[in-house]
């Protein structure tokens, strides 16, 4: 009940909460009928210039994630190997070794399949926004 409440007030004050921009010429922006007015930041935060629209931070993030996972199953199928080398003998090392790299080998699979959905996406919505680096 007290998580409920605390949501409901922090709720209440962020959606009651005014944003006003201050464009480069000194006026407030957003605050018309006309609908809010973008500010652009690449002049003033230099890793904004890096990006064009939103598309691009998230092609970077999946380039990342897809780099991070998959050198973490290469080092989890290292971990199988290891553990098979030093279980042997063991019924239960074994399992747990052979759990090990195959489910190393399931995530690098699944892996490389988001890479082919996301440029199967591509091709479909005719998007020109590059994944691979």
């Amino acid at each position: 009940m007290k998580k409920l409440l605390i949501g409901l007030i922090s709720l209440f004050i962020i959606s009651t909460t005014s944003v006003y921009a201050v464009l480069e010429d000194g006026t407030e922006g957003g605050g018309g009928g006309s609908g809010p007015t973008p500010v652009s930041i690449k002049g003033n935060f230099s890793p904004a210039g890096r990006f064009d629209n939103i598309a691009q931070i998230f092609s970077d993030l999946f380039y990342i994630m897809e780099i991070v996972g998959g050198v973490m199953a290469i080092i989890f199928v290292i971990i199988g190997g290891i553990k098979m080398v030093t279980g042997a003998g063991d019924p239960k090392a074994l399992e747990s070794a052979r759990s090990t790299v195959i489910y190393a080998l399931v995530g690098l699979s699944v892996i490389a399949l988001a890479f082919v959905l996301v440029q199967v996406l591509q091709y479909i919505l005719r998007s020109n926004i590059p994944i691979n680096k």
